[in-house]
């Protein structure tokens, strides 16, 4: 069985292969890419589907969203979250059986978004996420809410530097994803 974790720099700074080098039926591939944008996910979704994965984790979209000067409110949020839905149907159409988690962003710290202007973005595209995956019958993994803190950024203890994440936050994703992994293992 083959899992594929895809997304950005925060995928990509964890060891996903490592962290299931234990179960040898498992394989599992990391293909976060610093720095990548949703747009990026679509240009390099043909060497994904070339691998052809049972099981996708995608998180993607945060380098978007911060590319904004401002945080952007729910209309200029539609591109980043049609690209998105772009990326599911693609993926889908290409890979009928897989089995395609929808990932939530992760908040920022507030050293990096003191008005909590961003975070309210996130979670607005967070929301357009999850009622897109209900309706597509795709389970929807919450990271926003366990990283978050009572002011809904990034909690002190997951934070690297405002964005990026401290081994901890990935402590926390890990035992998130783990039993969708398990379960659709257990299930085959």
């Amino acid at each position: 069985m083959l899992v594929v974790f895809l997304g950005d720099s925060l995928t990509w700074r964890f060891d996903w292969e490592g962290a299931f080098s234990g179960m040898p039926v498992l394989q599992v591939r990391n293909r976060g890419m610093d720095g990548d944008t949703t747009g990026g996910v679509l240009s390099r979704l043909g060497r994904i589907v070339a691998v052809r994965p049972d099981l996708l984790f995608l998180q993607i979209g945060i380098n978007d969203l911060l590319s904004f000067y401002q945080p952007p409110d729910e209309e200029e949020l539609l591109p980043l979250f049609s690209r998105h839905r772009e990326i599911q149907r693609r993926l889908l159409n290409s890979l009928p059986v897989l089995k395609l988690h929808v990932c939530s962003l992760i908040p920022v710290s507030s050293r990096f978004d003191a008005s909590g202007g961003f975070n309210a973005s996130i979670r607005a595209l967070n929301r357009m996420l999850e009622k897109e995956a209900r309706e597509s019958e795709l389970p929807y993994i919450d990271l926003y809410t366990p990283l978050s803190d009572d002011e809904g950024g990034l909690a002190r203890q997951f934070d690297e530097d405002g964005v990026h994440l401290l081994p901890a936050a990935y402590k926390v994703w890990l035992e998130t994803v783990r039993p969708h992994i398990m379960g659709f293992f257990r299930n085959r």
